[in-house]
Parts: C-alpha cells; structure tokens; sequence
C-alpha cells in the first residue's frame, strides 16, 4: 500500500477525495470503487500509448485511456517521438546472414559481425516487446558487434542536444562464455561519435533495457541510431542466441516509457496525457492534500505533481519540481503567488508531500518533515484538479502518480 494510503482514516476522518493508482483503490464521498472512471477521473490523449510495469513487463493503452501502472501508479507523460523507423523489427528472413537470411527493414550490424556466422532465428512478441532472435557463432571472435537500428540517414537529429537511446535484450540460448558485454550505443553522423558503454554480459531469460541516458550530440551532428552492442574476448569462440527489439531513440535527456506503433513500420508519437478529476475545496475550507509522486531523474525542466485550481491561474494550489529539483509548492491568492518553502529533492525518487491549510495559516511537509508555513487570506473556492502536471497539462511529471489524498480538514 502507499504511504498516503495508510492515512486514509486519520483520527477516523474519511477523505473527501483518495485516488490509489497504485493499487487500484478509489474513494470519493458517493463511495469506494474499483475504476477511477467511478470518480471523475479522465484522460484526454488523442495516441495510443505503452508503459511498462516495475517488472519489465510492456502495458498497452487505447487513446483517451489513462496510463495506470500496477505497483507504480498514475502516468503523466510529455509527448515524444521515437526517431527509429523500424522499432518492432519488421521485415527480416529466416536464415544465415549473407545465405538468404535478411535483417528486418533498415537494420543491419557493423563490420565486427564479419567473423561470424550470424543466422536469423525468428521473430516474436515477448512481454509486449516486439524482438527478434539472432545466433551467433563464431571460431574465433572479433572485439565487438554493433547491431544497428537505423541506416545512417533515417534518424535527423539536432547537434549539442540531448537525446536518450534504449533496447531491450537478452540471450535465450547457447552461452555467455566470451560475451563480454552488452550495452546500448547511441551512434552519430555528421559530427561523428558515439556514447555508451558497459562491462556486464547479456542476461538470460527476460528481456532487459539497455540505455543510455542521456547522450549528447556533437556538434554538425545531423543523424543518428540506438545501437545494441556485443563485446567479446577477441579470437575467442562463441556461441550464442541473443534476443533483441524495441529500439528507442528520443529527444529527451531521461527514460521515457517505450515507444513503438501497435504494428508495422513507422516512428511513432505518443502525445501528452492530460489527467484531471474533479474535486471541490470550498471557500476558505480547511483540508490537507496527501501526496506520492514517483519522481524520475531532474528532467531540466519544472515537473509539476499536482495542481488544485478554479479553472483558471488565479487561485490554485500546486506542488512542482523546479528544473534544479527544489520541490517547490506554491498558493496563489487572486493572481499573486506566495512560496510555502522549499526543499531540494533531486535524482529520481519517489516524494511524500502534504499541504494543509489550518485557518488561515498553510503549512508543507515533505517526506514526514515540516518546511514551511505561511499565513495568507482565505482561499476562493477550487474546483479541478490536474494530476501530474499544470492546468492545462502544462509541464508534465514525466513519472508516476502513486497516490493522492484530500481530506475536509487540517491534519
């Protein structure tokens, strides 16, 4: 259970408003309900979307269907666009590399993959992620492979400018011995280099992801491409069967969920999610709003974890992230904002917060610690409240939702 959860009867007071994304457990004053459609909770997102599960596991959603992770919580996602073409390795043939085999459309592996014999396996689906299988075998093995997915100019990308590149692997027969590592690459053109790096051999079993995040471009760069590299002891023998998919290259300096078309090939783009429920603080009420927020790493730009509001910027109250990851929560008054206090809360993370109002006087605590108060005037009456960003959705969380709780007075 979240923490916010626990509080739920506090002194045997019942919320007016409690949504568990987490897990799965909603309260309004009408009751307690299974589906968050049951309290007004809805999303306005015009693209299909996928998260992914703390155990790996990919989760689709339809447009307009809030990304409610198990175990995580309540998505709010910026809009993004995977620049591979071919995420879901479409179009490969069977067979040996070179012999009638084919990698799928725009793949293909560096000079490295020379000293092999390189057979295409098969195809499939595994956990939501779309991957194919490829063997490799090899009397005496060059230092590394380089499985691209993209050609050289099927990727533009802007040069100094952050982007993060992933794939999802692992092997599923032969041996790890000589595999010396396996680690994404996000490859450049124009000002050529690369970034990414790693010393630990693929796993077995279920697919894992390989990023790297972020990685800068060079100056002149024009293009790009996620690699998933292989490393080996050079002029050793191998023999392995290794697992791969879901190629992502972003222009976002953190992780984002995964990001591909529900079928064929085509970059994808997965728009904003604009979560909002309904929920009334009345005029000069006292209440407490309970907040856990899994917080991914200081994304360069304000993250914002909630905001309480009459529909407009004038009177709200709202808890951000800055860009430098003070959390920072804020209430403003007819138009003119005023700082409860602040505390830095970098990296990612998840947050407890609570900001209460207790006559006039309001207070914020985060993690179980008070940072500040403030005596203002009465606050007009709220209406809305927008779960995981702005009004508007404006400057997305970029993380999770665990929980958030409302109560009828000070706590």
């Amino acid at each position: 259970m979240t923490p916010a959860l626990r509080t739920i009867l506090f002194g045997g007071l019942r919320p007016v408003l409690s949504l568990d994304f987490a897990n799965g457990v909603y309260r309004n004053a009408s009751g307690s309900w299974s589906n968050p459609a049951d309290v007004g909770l809805t999303c306005t997102r015009s693209t299909v979307a996928n998260d992914v599960t703390n155990g790996g596991v990919i989760l689709p959603f339809a447009a307009n269907v809030p990304r409610i992770v198990p175990g995580r919580g309540l998505g709010a996602w910026e809009a993004t666009t995977n620049l591979i073409r071919n995420p879901r390795g479409e179009g490969l043939t069977t067979g040996v590399i070179g012999s009638g085999g084919a990698y799928p459309t725009n793949w293909s592996a560096s000079s490295g993959a020379s000293s092999f014999t390189i057979t295409v396996v098969g195809s499939g689906v595994a956990d939501g992620i779309p991957y194919i299988d490829l063997r490799l075998q090899s009397a005496s093995a060059s230092t590394s492979v380089a499985f691209r997915s993209e050609t050289s100019s099927g990727a533009a990308v802007a040069a100094s400018t952050a982007y993060t590149g992933s794939v999802w692997a692992s092997y599923v027969a032969g041996s790890v011995a000589n595999v010396t590592a396996a680690y994404a690459q996000v490859e450049t053109f124009g000002g050529a280099g690369s970034t990414g790096g790693g010393s630990t051999p693929p796993s077995a079993g279920a697919m894992q992801r390989l990023s790297v995040v972020p990685a800068t471009t060079p100056v002149g760069a024009t293009f790009a491409r996620t690699n998933l590299v292989l490393s080996f002891t050079p002029g050793a023998a191998v023999d392995i069967t290794i697992r791969y998919g879901g190629f992502q290259l972003v222009q976002k300096s953190f992780l984002v969920p995964p990001l591909w078309p529900p079928s064929g090939i085509g970059a994808a783009t997965y728009n904003a999610d604009n979560n909002t429920v309904p929920d009334v603080i009345a005029a000069g009420q006292d209440f407490t709003i309970d907040n856990v927020t899994e917080l991914p790493g200081t994304t360069g730009v304000a993250q914002f974890l909630f905001d309480h509001h009459d529909g407009t910027d004038n009177n709200r109250i709202y808890c951000e992230r800055t860009s430098t990851g003070n959390l920072r929560p804020q209430v403003v008054i007819g138009g003119v904002s005023t700082l409860i206090g602040f505390v830095a809360k970098t990296g990612a993370r998840t947050v407890i917060t609570r900001i209460s109002r207790s006559g006039n006087v309001y207070s914020f605590w985060a993690d179980g610690a008070l940072i500040g108060s403030q005596t203002l005037p009465g606050m007009p009456a709220l209406s809305g409240l927008q779960i995981g960003a702005r009004r508007q959705a404006l400057f997305p969380l970029n993380g999770y939702t665990q929980s958030h709780v409302h109560y009828p007075r000070a706590l």
